[in-house]
């Protein structure tokens, strides 16, 4: 019906936008886990270093994320039918 109303490529477009929102909602549970672990240890400890080991895990979870999505869209891209 999207497609009827819109168009091919704006229906398309629809399509990526919501398989990108939904692919991010991973790495916001984490981070707001991670935000939460970082906020204890800073108000437990006054003297507690910002320097963590979560940013450099974090980062490599995304970027192999990142790299997922890219692949699981070009296979999608390919499975859908107009």
């Amino acid at each position: 019906m999207l497609k009827k109303y819109c168009g091919e490529e704006f229906a398309f477009y629809y399509l990526f936008l919501n398989n990108q929102i939904v692919t991010l909602v991973i790495p916001v549970f984490f981070s707001i886990v991670l935000t939460m672990i970082d906020l204890y240890y800073r108000f437990s400890n006054p003297d507690y270093n910002a320097k963590n080991n979560y940013t450099i895990w974090y980062g490599l979870f995304i970027a192999v994320l990142v790299t997922f999505f890219v692949e699981y869209w070009k296979f999608r891209e390919r499975s859908i039918i107009f």
